[in-house]
């Protein structure tokens, strides 16, 4: 059985969103209104700062808004693979391997993942983001 889940990088996004807006010179209000009403100015300022995720469906809109080209500005995003039957959990190039199916080693091995695609310390504050949970519960 293999899990395949988008991961959404919210720091990495919200800096280019940054950048773009200072780089068109525009402010988060005329975005805000830009967007239609989809987004205020304190959930523009949340993405930005990689305090908040985006949907799929949100991606359009927002590299809308911000006038990016989302399929060569915005990096490909990293799929999540949870391999049950080759005892491996895979996300771009890093891979973690598990020696049972067993829920606790292969959560252990999940949070190990995380920790080096986050580039954390061990034993640092973790938050689970919402490609996360969906990862954990479809196991």
């Amino acid at each position: 059985m293999v899990i395949d889940v988008s991961l959404v990088p919210p720091g990495r996004l919200g800096a280019l969103l940054s950048s773009k807006r200072q780089e068109i010179g525009i402010d988060l209000a005329t975005l805000a209104t830009k967007s239609g009403g989809e987004f205020d100015v304190i959930s523009l300022e949340a993405i930005e700062k990689g305090w908040s995720e985006i949907s799929e469906d949100q991606i359009e809109s927002i590299t809308n808004i911000y006038e990016l080209e989302s399929g060569n500005i915005i990096p490909q995003r990293s799929r999540l693979i949870v391999d049950l039957d080759g005892q491996t959990i895979k996300s771009g190039e890093q891979i973690v391997e598990f020696k049972s199916q067993q829920a606790d080693e292969v959560l252990e091995q999940y949070i190990s993942l995380l920790y080096l695609l986050r580039d954390i310390q061990p034993g640092e504050k973790l938050t689970f983001r919402q490609p996360d949970l969906l990862a954990l519960k479809r196991y």
